[in-house]
């Protein structure tokens, strides 16, 4: 079951010029362009007291046609910048990247690219 926050992610996601499908918490095995959102379990529960605010983290994981990397790539940088930032996610004060550009994850077993990207967000 999602979360308000997965749905605010799968939205903002949508709202990009990437058309591929967005799924939450899974990734079907059709299409082949595809987009998944995992809940990652937030930061340290302590961390959180201190602040004072809940951080929920996610993974965004993008998968391509085989053999063809580019796009996936292409993908993930459009979704980068949507989701990074002030104002990204309804519900988020920010919401900051892990990374500064996609992970390779693998090729999985048709030969299909995996890219991941990996945030946390400070809640309002």
């Amino acid at each position: 079951m999602s979360s308000a926050w997965q749905e605010a992610v799968k939205a903002a996601i949508e709202a990009t010029a990437v058309t591929w499908p967005v799924s939450l918490d899974y990734m079907p095995d059709s299409p082949d362009q595809a987009i998944a959102v995992y809940n990652t379990g937030g930061t340290d529960p302590e961390r959180d007291k201190i602040g004072g605010r809940w951080q929920p983290s996610w993974q965004v994981l993008m998968r391509g046609a085989p053999d063809d990397r580019e796009p996936v790539i292409d993908a993930a940088l459009v979704i980068n910048t949507a989701l990074e930032g002030a104002g990204a996610i309804t519900g988020a004060r920010r919401v900051m990247a892990g990374q500064s550009n996609p992970i390779p994850v693998r090729l999985d077993e048709r030969r299909r690219p995996v890219y991941s990207l990996n945030y946390r967000a400070v809640m309002t």
